[in-house]
């Protein structure tokens, strides 16, 4: 199936009946701010952590979360402005967006274990595109280890809307007797005509997100990016979800089948059989770690 450029394809009913969806999640406010200031080579630590600090219940998960096992800081740090300091706007940004992603979903009683399953996946390809970024590029991609991480958390976000907001969809796609065989993009797009990559961009678009995150969303399967700025991200995430995928516990693995990885990706970014099994056997060491920062971001 060769996918198109636009966020929104032509003789999309589906795509339509989810622009009318009212209840389609909207980011935080905080977020939305975070993700504004964050954009503003002008702003400072001190402008971040006053948007943060409006909202306790934020600020204090990502406080826990920052002095999770996950980030491993050698002192625990008490403000979000030290946070902010020590690890970075971008990072700030990965751990507001895990929050208000939890956020915007915890109302949908919808597929609970099947939303659990594809944040798990969500989360263990964050940390794969950040551990890809750290261990394949020199310091001056390292900004794209944070990129890496918000696109990981988003790459399927789609899957979440279809099991929350499209249920006689998600069942019609569950029915399909090539479920479980094919990719998921496949059985949507031979079920509903319209997969949840499509999906996922449009979100993030209706969210504001960066257009390198949406390209990233839209473009982690068929790598069909236009922009040349976008391209590298794009990369990283459709290795970084088989990593998650080839690196789960097989019991939450669902339903999905091993995606293959784009053969000109693999050889642009020097891959082979050892690499692969070691950056697997590095994400599947790092699985425990994202499971606890999981349950924090979506702790009250």
């Amino acid at each position: 199936m060769k996918q198109g450029s636009s966020t929104v394809g032509t003789n999309r009913p589906v795509m339509d009946r989810i622009k009318d969806i009212q209840s389609l999640p909207t980011p935080p406010l905080v977020f939305t701010q975070i993700n504004r200031v964050i954009n503003d080579p002008q702003a400072s630590a001190y402008d971040v952590a006053a948007i943060v600090s409006e909202d306790p219940g934020i600020a204090a998960r990502i406080l826990r979360m920052a002095n999770s096992a996950y980030y491993g800081l050698p002192q625990p740090v008490s403000s979000i402005r030290q946070a902010i300091i020590i690890l970075g706007m971008d990072a700030l940004r990965s751990l507001v967006l895990s929050v208000s992603l939890m956020d915007a979903f915890a109302t949908s009683p919808l597929e609970r274990e099947y939303q659990d399953l594809i944040w798990r996946h969500s989360l263990s390809t964050a940390s794969a595109a950040r551990l890809f970024f750290c261990s394949r590029f020199s310091s001056g991609q390292i900004r794209g280890s944070e990129e890496g991480f918000a696109a990981g958390l988003l790459h399927d976000i789609g899957k979440m809307v279809i099991a929350c907001h499209l249920p006689a969809e998600r069942s019609r796609i569950r029915s399909n007797l090539d479920y479980g065989v094919l990719e998921d993009r496949f059985v949507e797009q031979e079920t509903i005509g319209v997969t949840h990559e499509e999906i996922g961009a449009y979100l993030a678009e209706r969210w504001e997100l960066p257009p390198i995150l949406q390209s990233a969303i839209r473009h982690h399967h068929d790598l069909n990016v236009a922009n040349p700025d976008h391209r590298l991200l794009s990369r990283v995430i459709h290795v970084a979800d088989y990593l998650a995928h080839a690196a789960s516990p097989t019991n939450l693995r669902g339903a999905g089948v091993l995606p293959t990885i784009d053969p000109e990706t693999y050889g642009e970014f020097r891959l082979d059989v050892q690499t692969m099994e070691e950056l697997v056997a590095k994400v599947r060491e790092d699985f425990g770690r994202a499971e606890t920062f999981l349950e924090m971001a979506r702790s009250a």
